[in-house]
Formats: C-alpha cells, structure tokens, sequence
C-alpha cells in the first residue's frame, strides 16, 4: 500500500511541477511585472521550495 500512495504523491507533483513551470514560461515572457504578478511569481517559487524539501523528506524516509 506505500509504495502505491508514494507511486500517486509523485505523480501529483510531477503535475503540480509541470503547471507552476508552465506558469514561470508565462511570468518570464512578460516585459513587465506588477507586483501582483510578482507575488504570484515568489508564492510559485515557495512552492517549489516546498516541493524540493518533501522530495527530501520522502527519500530520507525511504531509506
């Protein structure tokens, strides 16, 4: 059953990953960025950084 529920968070935010760097291309094309652009940009980036340390818990937990 944990290998299955690991095998569905992975793919969950393999999606999620490919959404938030769908929207970074979008923010990036941009000549300008308003500052509710750019807290949308820093709320993607903490995001990510979220992403990255529960990446590090699973493996950590995994070994």
């Amino acid at each position: 059953m944990y290998i299955s529920q690991v095998a569905e968070r992975l793919a969950a935010l393999k999606h999620e990953l490919d959404d938030l760097q769908r929207m970074n291309v979008r923010y990036w094309s941009q000549t300008e960025h308003t500052p509710l652009t750019t807290a949308a940009h820093e709320s993607r980036r903490l995001r990510l950084t979220g992403i990255k340390n529960e990446l590090a818990y699973m493996v950590k937990r995994a070994a």
